[in-house]
């Protein structure tokens, strides 16, 4: 009685039906068009997400994702690009491509990933300053793909690659797809085609079965590739999920005082790297202004995520793109100043 209806989450569009007194709209469309979303309001400004497919393939253990959204449904092309149009209108200056893994898009339309495509049909809309790629699965770069990056002037030198894991027993069991091997050779692959190239990652610890062993694996793997942003998850057990059906939970404790270690050795690493950082000068788009100092980022930070470049603001707004030299650091931040030169 306390519930006036039901939206699934591919009927955002009819939600106007459920509040003229509909109960219950729960489908699972063939295609995801999207429509909605192009009606929507931003406050994300400069910076805008578009998202460009719906539902997952992946049926990782650990993850309910794909029974709540469905398999993948990739929007057609025409429709992603006129929504990068709109949002370019709305003055955006960054477009941020985002789905539960962006580079499977279109292999449920002709069995191939159409992203590289994708990107050049956006790299050719004028207004559009950066283009950002989150959330792309080791699997699905492609050769093509890194072509893109490396020749493109808009999009961003900064790839999101969700690893989870690096010993080859978890990413078996955890329904993952890549080896902690490939996963080497791609990260040198990456840096070596596309130069100055800004990787971030996430990592599960604690999942079921993981011993100390494979901790250590982990972090031996984290040291060796020096990623410049990540993130890591306690995992938790989700009902519904294979992985929660696992006997071998990792206790509380185990998993609080792991994502502590790889958080240390993560902050150990960005303090170094961002110490190699300092005199280099960067284009910067500022996000917020506040106090006399502009936060904003370059190509190598993501929005809400990643650290920040601040610097004073003298007549600079929101939405502004400005060069900026890095002189100092604040833990994950760094500090600049105007580059008039």
């Amino acid at each position: 009685p306390e519930v006036d209806g039901f939206l699934g989450t591919g009927s955002v569009d009819q939600i106007l039906d459920l509040l003229g007194g509909k109960r219950a709209i729960i489908s699972s469309p063939e295609m995801y068009d999207g429509l909605a979303e192009t009606k929507r309001l931003l406050s994300t400004y400069p910076y805008g997400y578009l998202k460009i497919a719906e539902g997952c393939n992946n049926w990782c253990s650990y993850c309910v994702i794909p029974q709540l959204r469905g398999r993948l449904r990739s929007k057609e092309r025409s429709q992603v690009l006129t929504e990068a149009r709109s949002l370019v209108e709305k003055g955006i200056r960054e477009i941020i491509l985002i789905a539960q893994d962006t580079s499977q898009y279109g292999l449920d339309i002709n069995g191939k990933s159409q992203l590289p495509e994708l990107l050049l049909d956006l790299e050719k809309i004028p207004g559009i300053n950066w283009i950002r790629l989150l959330y792309c699965y080791p699997d699905h770069i492609t050769d093509e793909l890194i072509d893109v990056f490396a020749a493109s002037a808009k999009l961003c030198r900064y790839l999101d690659i969700p690893l989870q894991h690096s010993h080859p027993a978890i990413l078996h069991s955890s329904g993952r797809k890549h080896s902690g091997e490939g996963a080497r050779e791609l990260i040198q692959k990456l840096r070596q085609r596309v130069p100055g190239i800004a990787l971030r990652t996430t990592f599960i610890v604690g999942y079921p079965g993981e011993t100390p062993e494979h901790f250590q694996d982990l972090l031996d793997f984290v040291r060796w590739a020096e990623f410049d942003h990540l993130g890591a998850f306690i995992y938790s057990r989700e009902e519904g999920t294979r992985a929660a059906a696992i006997k071998a939970q990792v206790p509380a404790r185990i998993k609080n005082s792991r994502y502590h270690q790889l958080m240390a050795l993560q902050q150990q690493i960005v303090l170094e790297r961002n110490q190699q950082l300092l005199g280099r000068k960067f284009t910067v788009l500022i996000d917020s202004v506040r106090s006399g100092l502009a936060y904003g980022r370059s190509y190598r930070e993501a929005p809400e995520i990643d650290s920040n470049i601040i610097f004073p603001a003298i007549a600079n707004k929101i939405g502004d793109f400005v060069r900026i030299r890095c002189s100092s650091r604040d833990g994950y931040d760094l500090l600049g100043e105007i580059d008039n030169e």
